[in-house]
């Protein structure tokens, strides 16, 4: 629990869980290196906290190379990743509770990858981080992009609340 206390497994048996997100479920992206059985390689998953789910449900299968961050809210889970099938790297998407299989939404196509570090949500835009380019950027629901703020100090880490943006940058600052 958040005391410290009563630390016990909630999931066990996966092949390497990590850059989670909570809403309503939690979410995970599963960097498997090579094809399990009941995994496809490299899958964002999902398991309802009260558990129950095995090793997970398949949000989105085929991911690429590798994730770098997930993030999720009432709408919708997001992964960042690398070399989606036809694509060169960017933002999927997948419904809220739902399985997109090998069919995401794409969010953003096309990313730097070597600089896109980070992604949040607020339930209204998707806002991604760069830190190769320095840029802070938003994306509408209707998958438009804007320029938030540029010449960032390579900006890495990312949050949003219903007002605010903040992310972190190299010069030691979190930036809103």
């Amino acid at each position: 629990d958040k005391n410290g206390m009563n630390d016990q497994p909630f999931l066990s048996g996966l092949p390497a869980p990590m850059y989670m997100a909570i809403a309503g479920d939690l979410y995970w992206f599963d960097d498997q290196g090579t094809i399990a059985v009941d995994n496809a390689v490299n899958s964002l998953r999902r398991c309802p906290l009260t558990g129950g789910c095995g090793k997970g449900l398949s949000v989105i299968d085929d991911l690429g190379t590798s994730g770098t961050s997930v993030v999720a809210d009432s709408k919708s889970a997001y992964v960042l990743t690398g070399e989606k099938t036809g694509l060169k790297d960017g933002v999927f998407a997948c419904g809220a509770g739902q399985s997109c299989g090998t069919m995401p939404r794409i969010v953003v196509a096309n990313v730097d990858y070597s600089g896109a570090s980070s992604i949040a949500a607020d339930g209204t835009y998707l806002f991604l981080a760069n830190n190769t380019k320095g840029d802070i950027v938003r994306v509408d629901q209707q998958n438009v992009a804007k320029t938030l703020a540029g010449g960032q100090s390579a900006p890495a880490g990312i949050a949003a609340d219903g007002k605010y943006v903040y992310w972190g940058t190299s010069t030691g600052s979190i930036q809103r």
